[in-house]
C-alpha cells in the first residue's frame, strides 16, 4: 500500500511515499522493529555521548582485524568514559563506498542519547572494497559484542541488551543485507538509506532477509537510483516479512549523510548536485 504524507521540517516540506508490506505475519513482527527502532525515544532520560575505538579480531577469518569506532550511553561525555547505568540494544552502521565512518556522526548524535549503541567498522574504505568482508564485518561485529557484554574486565560488560540491528547507506546498506545470512541468529531487524546493489548482489540475497526491514531513499538519487538499485533490493526481501519503503521526494545520495567530499563529488559527476530539498 502506498501513502503521501507531508512532514513539515523547518525549512521546508518534505513529501514521503511510503509501500508498506503489510500482511499477518507483519502484524506480529512490526512490533519488533517498533521497539528497537523507538524503544529508547520513550524513555525520560537524555545520555550523553561516550566514545571508545575497538580493533575485534574475527578467528574465523585469518584473525581479520576489524577496526570500530563506538558510540554508547553515558552519563558524562568523553573517551572511554563509563556507560550509564541499563542495557542498551545494539546498531551496527556500515558507510558508504570510499566514505568514512565520521560522515555519519548525525546517527550517533541523534540515537546515543536515546539510548542506543553504535558501532561504525572502519573497514572495506578503499576503491576496491570487498563486499562479502564488509558483510561478515557487520554481523561479526554483534558477536564481537555479544563477547564483550560477557566480559568483566570490558567498558560494556552488563550493559548490551541482545537486540542488534544492521544499519548502512549506500554500499553499506547493500552490504546490511548481505549481513543478515552471516548472522542470523543475532541480528534481529535491518534498516538501509540509499541502499546500492553489491557483488554479490544484495537483490539475490534479500529472499532470505526474513526480519523486519526499513528502507530509505531519495528520489533525487542519480549515484543509486532507486528504481535500479534501493526498491529492486526491498522488492526482493522475503514476501512474508515486515518492510517498509520511504521515499523521500527530492532526497539525493549524499543526503542521509554528513558533508562528504567523495560523495558531494559523485553527485557533482554525476549531474545531481544540486537537490530540491535542502537541510
Amino acid at each position: 500500500m502506498k501513502h503521501l504524507y507531508l512532514i513539515r521540517q523547518e525549512p521546508f516540506i518534505l513529501a514521503v511515499h511510503f509501500k508498506i508490506n503489510f500482511n499477518h505475519f507483519c502484524m506480529f513482527r512490526l512490533p519488533s522493529l517498533v521497539f528497537f527502532l523507538t524503544y529508547s525515544f520513550s524513555l525520560c532520560a537524555q545520555f550523553q555521548i561516550g566514545h571508545t575505538s575497538i580493533t575485534f579480531t574475527d578467528p574465523a577469518r585469518n584473525n581479520r582485524p576489524v577496526q570500530t569506532e563506538i558510540y554508547y550511553p553515558a552519563d558524562v561525555a568523553g573517551n572511554n568514559v563509563p556507560l550509564s547505568a541499563g542495557t542498551f540494544p545494539v546498531i551496527q552502521f556500515g558507510h558508504g563506498f570510499v566514505m568514512v565512518w565520521s560522515a555519519y556522526q548525525h546517527f550517533w548524535e541523534t540515537y546515543v542519547p536515546q539510548g542506543y549503541i553504535l558501532c561504525f567498522p572502519k573497514t572495506e574504505g578503499s576503491f576496491s572494497p570487498s563486499h562479502t568482508d564488509f558483510a561478515k564485518d557487520l554481523a561479526f561485529l554483534c558477536s564481537a559484542m555479544e563477547t564483550e557484554k560477557a566480559q568483566a574486565t570490558s567498558l560494556f560488560f552488563g550493559h548490551i541488551q541482545s537486540r542488534y540491528c544492521v544499519m548502512g547507506h549506500s554500499m553499506g546498506g547493500g552490504c546490511t543485507v548481505l549481513a543478515r545470512q552471516y548472522n542470523p541468529d543475532l541480528i534481529k531487524c535491518v534498516a538501509t538509506f540509499a541502499a546500492a546493489n553489491t557483488n554479490p548482489s544484495a537483490i539475490a540475497a534479500a529472499p532470505e532477509v526474513s526480519v523486519p526491514s526499513l528502507a530509505f531513499a531519495g528520489s533525487y538519487d542519480c549515484i543509486a537510483p532507486p528504481a535500479q538499485q534501493a526498491l529492486l533490493i526491498f522488492e526482493a526481501l522475503d514476501t512474508a516479512s515486515c518492510k517498509i519503503y520511504v521515499n523521500i521526494d527530492g532526497g539525493s545520495h549524499c543526503q542521509f549523510a554528513n558533508a562528504n567530499t567523495n560523495c558531494n563529488l559523485g553527485e557533482v559527476i554525476s549531474g545531481c548536485s544540486s537537490p530540491p530539498i535542502t537541510s
